[in-house]
C-alpha cells in the first residue's frame, strides 16, 4: 500500500487503516451489511481474473456494496453518545451484557436513565439509504476492467462509478469503462480526501 505522495508502506489486513469506525450495531454489521458484503464477494470471486460486462443481478450486488461503502463513510463520524428519550419512563435497568445480547439480535434496550444507544437506530437509517440509492442505480451496469500496471487508487470514500477490486482489476460503470489508469487516478485525486495506491 502506498499513500499518495508518500513512501510505500507494508501493512497487514489488521492495520488500523482498514478498521471501520463503527457507530452501527453488531446486529446490523452481521445482518443486512453482511448479506450485502457476501453477495458482492460472490461476484468479485467470479470476476477477479476476468474482464467484461456484468449481468443485471451481479451489477445490482456491486451497486449495493458501493452504496454501503458510501453510507459507512458518511456515518463514520456520527455522534455515538446515548440518545435521551422524551416522555419515556426509565426502565428498572438492564445489565451491559443483556444490552449487548439484545443489540446482537436487533432489539433496543431503554436504559435506566431513559436513554438508548444511537447505534440502535443508525443501522435502520443506513439500510433505508442503501435501499433508496440502490433503487436509483438499479439500471446501472458494471464492467470488470483490467489495469495491467497494477497501480489502482483506493479512496477513503467511494467515487461514483468506481469500485476497486484488486491491484489490477476494478469494477467500472459502463460510462467509465474506457477510462485509462492516469485518468482514473486524476479523478480519484479530485474526489477523495485521502487515498492509497495498491501494488500487485
Amino acid at each position: 500500500m502506498v499513500p499518495a505522495g508518500k513512501r510505500p508502506l507494508l501493512v497487514t489486513p489488521n492495520d488500523v487503516r482498514f478498521r471501520a469506525q463503527r457507530v452501527w450495531s453488531h446486529g446490523d454489521e452481521h445482518g443486512f451489511m453482511k448479506a450485502i458484503e457476501n453477495a458482492f464477494q460472490a461476484v468479485a470471486d467470479r470476476f477477479v481474473r476476468n474482464t467484461g460486462p456484468l449481468g443485471a443481478a451481479d451489477s445490482e450486488a456491486v451497486t449495493r456494496m458501493h452504496c454501503l461503502w458510501g453510507v459507512r463513510y458518511e456515518f463514520r463520524d456520527a455522534p455515538s453518545d446515548p440518545l435521551k428519550l422524551q416522555r419515556v419512563p426509565p426502565d428498572p435497568g438492564y445489565s451491559k451484557d443483556l444490552e449487548e445480547k439484545a443489540e446482537a439480535v436487533g432489539a433496543t434496550v431503554v436504559r435506566n436513565d431513559a436513554t438508548i444507544s444511537r447505534r440502535s437506530f443508525y443501522g435502520l437509517q443506513m439500510l433505508r439509504i442503501v435501499e433508496y440509492r440502490s433503487q436509483q442505480g438499479s439500471r446501472d451496469y458494471w464492467f470488470t476492467v483490467e489495469f495491467p500496471e497494477g497501480n489502482l487508487p483506493v479512496p477513503d470514500r467511494p467515487m461514483a462509478g468506481y469500485m476497486p477490486l484488486t491491484p489490477t482489476h476494478a469494477f467500472l460503470l459502463v460510462n467509465n469503462r474506457h477510462l485509462g489508469e492516469h485518468a482514473l487516478v486524476a479523478a480519484v485525486k479530485g474526489h477523495a480526501k485521502e487515498f492509497y495506491f495498491t501494488r500487485p
